[in-house]
């Protein structure tokens, strides 16, 4: 979203995507905590991959996908579940700009289905000022457009 850009400057200027000493000790502490897992948010698929293979069994992979990767965007999926360890897929309407029911987002959900993985539809308060508000409404993002029976 465009202000993203300016809220996550910071953290793109010169990041070298390597786990520091810091986060080391943070996942220690998790453990003395009895936390036997974190799901960090804030990473890219590839920053990702890389805390999987460092943290083994420490860590749950989300694969963040656009709907408008396409094909490419299930290949991906494919490949971060089954080659680098993600336990499942993530969807946001609100970065996408597009509702989490739009037919755009089918193709992924469809491989999460073959691959028996969970899917993160991510909804929230919507601060973008360049995209309709109801997106990150859990109840409009992921207005299904079929009807299950009761």
């Amino acid at each position: 979203m465009a202000n993203y850009g300016r809220i996550f400057r910071a953290r793109s200027e010169g990041a070298d995507h390597r786990p520091s000493a810091e986060l080391d000790e943070f996942i220690d502490m998790l453990g003395v905590l009895g936390v036997e897992r974190a799901l960090p948010f804030g990473v890219d698929n590839d920053e990702m991959a890389q805390l999987l293979k460092r943290y083994p069994g420490r860590i749950l992979g989300l694969a963040r996908i656009s709907a408008f990767k396409g094909m490419s965007g299930v290949r991906e999926l494919e490949r971060r579940i089954r080659d680098d360890g993600f336990h499942a897929l993530g969807v946001s309407a609100l970065v996408d700009g597009i509702p989490a029911s739009d037919r755009r987002f089918y193709p992924l959900y469809t491989k999460a289905a073959e691959l028996k993985v969970p899917v993160r539809v991510y909804s929230s308060m919507n601060y973008a000022t360049d995209r309709p508000y109801d997106l990150g409404h859990p109840g409009t993002s992921t207005r299904s457009p079929w009807t299950f029976p009761s």
